[in-house]
C-alpha cells in the first residue's frame, strides 16, 4: 500500500508539471464518459426501469389479436372477454382495466381538452401510486351514481388551475357534467401513457356481455412464482375456450402478454438503443485518444524508464506507475464526465416537448441515474486498467543503450512507436467513420421525412381538434349536424380558401384503425385472409386543405349524405394492389370488422370506390404511406374530428375567428392543439430530431477525436524525424517536398482507417436502414462526402506538423548526432 500512496504521489507531481496534456487527457475521457452516463440514463429511464413499480418484471399487458392481423399493436380487449379473463386467469393475481377517452374540461375558466382515461380504481394500487395532493380513486368511486368524481394530473393542475393548494373537493364539468376533483397525481405518473386526467370505469350491463368492440386496455400482476410463460399459456387455454363457446365473435381471436417494461420498445428500443451504441463509440474513440497521448508521452519518457529498468525495476513496478498516472486522470474525467452527462441529461428531457413526453414511460424521471454514474465508473476503470496495460508495454522492453544511443533510437523505437500510434490513429478514424455515417444517414432520413409532410404545405394551414360530448351529441346524427355547421362557418371567414376535417390526419404519431374489407367477385376461406386498410373519415375539401392530389375520378361531395349511396376514395396503394389494370373506380368494396374503428359507425354492405387520391404518409415511423380506405364523414360520423383550415394570408391570423365559429355554436366546448399544422409536425418529430441532434454531436466529438489523433500522429513523426529531416534539407531538399510528404503520410493513415471501416459503415447503413422505421436507408453519395470529407480534415489537422518540418534547422539537427 506505502509504494502504490508514493506512486501516486510521484504521479500527481508528475501530472502537475504537464497541465496541457493532463488537461487534454482528462477532458477527452470526460467527453466519452458523460457520453455515456447521459445515454445510460436514458435507457435506463425508458428501457430498463419506465415505470417505478417493485416487481416490475410480474407487471404485464393483457391484449387480443385477430389471428393473421398485421395489427401488431392493437392492445384492447372487448368488455365481456375480459370479464371472462379476469375470472378465468389463476396465473394473475389482479387486474385493472382501462378504456382511452377525450374530455372536454369546462366551468368558470375558458373550455379545455384533455386526454384521459376511465380507469378501474384499483389500478393505483396495483401500481403503488400515490397522490400529490387529495387521494387516488377508490372502490367506492367506480360505484353506479357515485362515478362523479376526476383525479387530475399534475401539468393539467398547474397549467388550468394554476397549481391551486385548495383544489381538492372542487367542481369542473367533465363532458358537460359536474366532476369532483379528488386528488392531484405527481407528473410522474402518467399511466396509461398518454393520461391527463382520470375518471371510474363503470361498466354498463350492456357491455359487459359485448365481445364485439374492443376499447379495453388490460394490466395485470403475475402471482409470485408464476412466469410469464405461464401466463401465456393460461390466456391460450382461455382464449380457446371463448372460441369455442362464442364463434362468432372469437373464433379467429387470440391473448396476447406483453411485459409492462416493453410496453414502448417498438418506438423506443431502435432510436435510443442506437444513441446508446453511438456512445460507446464516443467512449472507445476517447479511449484510444488517450492512449495515443499515453503512449507519445512513454516515448518521451524513454530515457526515464529505461534507467529504472538498469536500476533494477521490474515490469510490475512500471506498471503500478503508470496505473497511478492512468487512474488520476481517469478520475479526473469521470468527474468531469458525470458533470458533463448531468448537464447533457437536463438538456435532454427539456427539449422534448410536453405532449410527446407523456406518452413516454419513464421521461419525466430521466435524470442521471446513480446506476448510470456507476456503470460510467466502472467503464473508466476498465479502460483505464486497458490503457495502463497498453502504455505500460509501451514503456518496458528498451534497453539503456538503445535509448542513449540515438541512432539505435531512431531505428528501433522510433519505429515501434510509430507503429502504435499509426494503429491508434487508424482505429479512430476508422471508428469516427462508422459514427459519422450513422449520424449522416439519420439526419437525411429525418430530413426526408420531414419533406413528406412539407408536400401539405403545413405553414399556412391552422389545425384544431374538436371532440364532441356523448352527454350533448348522443347519436351520429347530432355530431354530423354540428360538424356541418361548423364547416359552414368557417368557410364563410373572409379569406378562407378550404375548410375540411378529417379523422386521422397526417403527423398525429397514431395509426389509423385497420379493417378489413373484401372486393365484389373476390372471397377468401378467412375472414382474416382479406386484405387490410387505415379508415379515415373525412370532409368534402379534404384534398383540397392538405394538398393530397387526386388521381383519378371525383372528390367527396355534399351530397354523399347519409341516404346516399354508400362511397369511397382509396388510396393509390390499394388501388395498384387491388386493381393493378387500373380500373378501380366503379368497383365495390365492403368492410368485414367494422368494429376496429371504434365508436361512430361505418358504411354497412357495398361501397363504390368513386375516386384515387394520392399516398399519405400517417406517421413518421411508418416505412411506406399505409394504405387507407376515405369515406364520407356524413356515411362514417365520428365523434372526434381535426379541423383544417387554409387561408390566402397567415394562419394563425384565423386562430380567434375559428375560436368564435366554435364558440358561437356551443361555448363549452373546446379546441384542442390549435395553431399551425407545421407545429404539429414539428411535434411528431420532436423524438427523431433529439436522436438525430444526440447523434450529430457525438458524430462531432468523433471527428474532433479522430483529427486530435492525426495531429498527434503527424506531430510524433515530424518530432521522432527532426535529425533526418535535417539531414535532407541540408543535402538540398526542397521544403515544398517535405510539406507534401508528411501530408501523404497523414491522408495515407485517413485511407486505410477509411478502407477498414466500409464493411462496418455497410453494416451500420443497413442496420439502420432496417430497425429504425425506415428513416434511414444506405445512401452511397452522401458516404462518400463524409468520407471525402474526413480526408480533408485529416489533412488539415496535419497542416502545423507538416509546415513545422519544413522549418527544421539542419544545423541544430545535425549537431544532435
Amino acid at each position: 500500500m506505502s509504494s502504490w500512496i508514493q506512486d501516486l504521489r510521484f504521479a500527481f507531481r508528475t501530472l502537475a508539471k504537464s497541465p496541457g496534456f493532463t488537461a487534454a487527457a482528462a477532458l477527452t475521457l470526460a467527453l466519452g464518459i458523460g457520453a455515456n452516463a447521459a445515454s445510460f440514463s436514458v435507457v435506463d429511464a425508458l428501457l430498463i426501469h419506465p415505470y417505478r413499480v417493485a416487481d416490475l418484471d410480474r407487471m404485464q399487458l393483457i391484449y387480443a389479436r385477430e389471428s393473421g392481423s398485421s395489427a401488431g399493436a392493437s392492445r384492447y380487449l372487448t368488455y365481456a372477454d375480459y370479464l371472462d379473463l379476469q375470472r378465468g386467469a389463476s396465473r394473475f393475481e389482479a387486474t385493472a382495466a382501462s378504456q382511452f377517452s377525450d374530455f372536454n374540461l369546462s366551468g368558470s375558466l375558458q373550455p379545455e381538452r384533455a386526454e384521459g382515461f376511465f380507469v378501474e380504481p384499483r389500478l393505483f394500487s396495483m401500481l403503488e401510486a400515490k397522490a400529490l395532493a387529495g387521494r387516488a380513486l377508490g372502490a367506492d368511486d367506480a360505484k353506479p351514481g357515485e362515478d362523479g368524481v376526476i383525479l387530475l394530473s399534475e401539468p393539467i393542475w398547474r397549467s388550468r388551475f394554476a397549481a391551486d393548494p385548495a383544489i381538492v373537493g372542487k367542481t369542473v364539468r367533465v363532458n358537460g357534467r359536474p366532476c369532483r376533483i379528488v386528488g392531484v397525481m405527481p407528473r410522474e405518473f402518467h399511466y396509461p401513457l398518454g393520461a391527463q386526467v382520470w375518471l371510474p370505469l363503470v361498466m354498463t350491463p350492456a357491455q359487459q356481455t359485448d365481445r364485439s368492440k374492443p376499447h379495453l386496455q388490460v394490466i395485470a400482476r403475475l402471482r409470485a412464482g408464476a412466469s410469464e410463460r405461464d401466463g401465456r399459456a393460461e390466456l391460450l387455454s382461455l382464449g380457446a375456450g371463448l372460441a369455442r363457446t362464442y364463434p362468432q365473435t372469437n373464433a379467429y381471436r387470440d391473448f396476447r402478454l406483453l411485459p409492462l417494461r416493453q410496453e414502448q420498445y417498438d418506438y423506443t428500443l431502435g432510436l435510443f438503443g442506437l444513441v446508446q451504441f453511438a456512445a460507446v463509440f464516443v467512449l472507445a474513440l476517447a479511449a484510444a485518444n488517450v492512449c495515443g497521448l499515453l503512449v507519445a508521452r512513454a516515448l518521451v519518457r524513454e530515457t526515464e524508464t529505461a534507467i529504472r529498468t538498469a536500476l533494477g525495476a521490474r515490469r510490475a513496478d512500471l506498471f503500478r506507475v503508470t496505473m497511478a498516472e492512468v487512474l488520476l486522470i481517469a478520475g479526473l474525467g469521470a468527474c468531469l464526465g458525470i458533470a458533463l452527462g448531468s448537464k447533457a441529461v437536463e438538456a435532454i428531457r427539456a427539449a422534448m416537448p410536453p405532449g410527446i413526453a407523456i406518452w413516454l414511460a419513464g421521461w419525466y424521471e430521466l435524470t442521471l441515474t446513480g446506476w448510470a454514474v456507476a456503470a460510467s465508473a466502472v467503464l473508466a476503470i476498465a479502460i483505464t486498467v486497458a490503457i495502463a496495460a497498453v502504455v505500460a508495454l509501451r514503456r518496458s522492453g528498451r534497453s539503456l543503450e538503445e535509448v542513449l544511443r540515438p541512432a539505435l533510437a531512431s531505428r528501433a523505437g522510433s519505429h515501434r512507436g510509430q507503429r502504435a500510434l499509426r494503429i491508434l490513429a487508424i482505429s479512430q478514424i476508422a471508428l469516427a467513420a462508422v459514427l459519422l455515417a450513422s449520424a449522416g444517414l439519420l439526419v437525411v432520413g429525418f430530413r426526408r421525412v420531414s419533406a413528406s409532410f412539407e408536400t401539405h404545405a403545413p405553414e399556412n394551414l391552422l389545425t384544431f381538434d374538436v371532440d364532441l360530448p356523448p352527454a350533448q351529441y348522443p347519436d351520429a346524427v347530432a355530431q354530423a349536424a354540428f360538424f356541418h355547421r361548423l364547416l359552414d362557418r368557417l368557410s364563410s371567414i373572409s379569406g378562407v380558401e378550404a375548410a375540411a376535417a378529417v379523422r386521422n390526419p397526417p403527423a398525429s404519431n397514431v395509426d389509423s384503425p385497420l379493417v378489413r374489407y373484401e372486393v365484389e367477385g373476390r372471397s377468401a376461406p378467412r375472414e382474416s385472409d382479406l386484405p387490410e386498410a387505415g379508415f379515415q373519415a373525412a370532409t368534402p375539401g379534404y384534398l383540397r386543405a392538405f394538398h393530397i392530389p387526386l388521381l383519378a375520378g371525383r372528390d367527396f361531395e355534399s351530397s354523399d349524405g347519409p341516404t346516399s349511396p354508400a362511397v369511397a376514395l382509396v388510396s393509390r396503394n390499394v388501388a395498384r394492389r387491388e386493381f393493378p389494370d387500373g380500373d378501380a373506380i366503379g368497383k365495390r368494396i365492403r368492410l368485414l370488422n367494422q368494429n376496429a374503428v371504434g365508436r361512430g359507425t361505418t358504411p354497412q354492405g357495398w361501397v363504390t370506390i368513386v375516386g384515387i387520391v394520392g399516398d399519405v404518409r400517417q406517421n413518421w415511423f411508418d416505412l411506406e404511406p399505409p394504405p387507407a380506405l376515405y369515406f364520407p364523414m356524413e356515411q362514417a360520423p365520428r365523434e372526434s374530428l381535426t379541423f383544417a383550415v387554409r387561408p390566402r394570408g397567415d394562419a394563425l391570423a384565423l386562430a380567434p375567428a375559428a375560436r368564435a365559429a366554435v364558440a358561437g355554436l356551443d361555448p363549452d366546448l373546446p379546441l384542442g392543439t390549435l395553431g399551425r399544422f407545421r407545429d404539429r409536425i414539428v411535434e411528431s418529430l420532436a423524438p427523431v430530431r433529439i436522436i438525430g441532434l444526440l447523434l450529430a454531436v457525438f458524430g462531432a466529438t468523433a471527428l474532433a477525436l479522430a483529427m486530435v489523433g492525426v495531429y498527434g500522429v503527424t506531430a510524433q513523426s515530424v518530432a521522432r524525424q527532426r535529425r533526418e529531416l535535417g539531414v535532407r534539407l541540408a543535402l538540398g531538399a526542397a521544403p515544398r517536398g517535405l510539406l507534401t510528404g508528411v501530408l501523404t503520410q497523414s491522408i495515407r493513415l485517413a485511407l486505410i482507417g477509411l478502407l477498414i471501416s466500409l464493411p462496418l459503415v455497410d453494416i451500420a447503413a443497413r442496420l439502420l436502414a432496417n430497425r429504425v422505421f425506415g428513416l434511414v436507408a444506405p445512401d452511397r453519395l452522401m458516404l462518400a462526402e463524409i468520407f471525402v470529407s474526413l480526408l480533408a480534415i485529416s489533412g488539415a489537422a496535419s497542416i502545423v506538423p507538416a509546415l513545422r518540418a519544413t522549418r527544421v534547422d539542419p544545423a541544430e539537427a545535425l549537431r544532435l548526432e
